[in-house]
């Protein structure tokens, strides 16, 4: 095939004996504007005769079957692989949705046992807006009832308390 590109840039070549003797800048610019164009041409025959012989190549060893068997090997391994992937995701799965609904449960009853539910709100009560230098002792002694059940009623834990929150008091 090399012949066929060399007698071919050959050919091509031939009327560059034209310009053996440039007679000004003119032919002198065209000369050099052949040759780079019968350059690029040799490049590129060159180029497509490796294509062609990688191309044939190829083409033999498909013809043979050599390859093929070897792909449908490998194609049947990887759906293999793909089907027991698969199969162990759904594996991991169920596991991961057991362990979070376990975990749920857990802080279920952690959060219930940490906010224990409030009692319900005696049919007769107050609503009470703290002002400024209340406590829960001054609240309770006023509506004649115990600091304990001011608490309860409003889930305080602690006896502190700020200017403008609203606190149910029962009618006792």
């Amino acid at each position: 095939m090399k012949s066929f590109s060399i007698a071919v840039l050959a050919a091509a070549l031939l009327p560059l004996a034209a310009f053996a003797e440039p007679a000004n800048a003119r032919d002198n610019f065209l000369k050099q504007q052949a040759i780079a164009a019968y350059e690029r041409i040799g490049k590129q025959l060159d180029a497509f005769e490796a294509n062609q012989d990688e191309l044939s190549a190829r083409v033999d060893r498909l013809e043979k079957g050599q390859n093929v068997d070897a792909l449908r090997n490998e194609l049947a391994a990887l759906k293999a692989s793909f089907a027991e992937l698969r199969r162990e995701m759904q594996e991991m799965r169920g596991e991961i949705v057991k362990d979070l609904s376990a975990r749920m449960v857990r802080l279920q009853q952690e959060q219930a046992a940490a906010n224990p539910p409030t009692p319900p709100t005696p049919k007769e009560s107050y609503e009470y807006v703290v002002q400024s230098g209340d406590s829960l002792y001054f609240i309770a002694k006023t509506f004649k009832t115990t600091v304990n059940r001011i608490r309860q009623l409003n889930s305080l834990k602690t006896d502190n308390l700020r200017v403008g929150q609203k606190l149910i008091i029962p009618k006792e």
